[in-house]
């Protein structure tokens, strides 16, 4: 999954927007295939915590820049979600 999250980065930094919905895309379905496989880690090792996911989206931007939320399947799917509405 990360690489797909590094070619989504890179396709941005491109402005190859298509690549990028279509990486993320792929990021999300592997975390939903974890999800629906109820295995006890998650993709990302963590299967984290709704709780420790801010409401506000811009809350939550900057909470993770500063690397103050755990990179969890939680966090990832709603870091996801915001990067595909923009």
């Amino acid at each position: 999954y990360q690489t797909q999250l590094r070619e989504a980065r890179l396709a941005r930094s491109r402005r190859d927007f298509t690549a990028e919905r279509r990486n993320y895309a792929r990021v999300l379905k592997k975390l939903n295939a974890e999800d629906t496989a109820q295995s006890f880690s998650g993709l990302t090792g963590d299967r984290g915590d709704p709780e420790t996911v801010p409401d506000d989206d811009d809350e939550f931007l900057r909470e993770f820049e500063k690397d103050n939320l755990p990179m969890s399947d939680q966090v990832l799917r709603h870091l996801i979600s915001i990067l595909m509405r923009r």
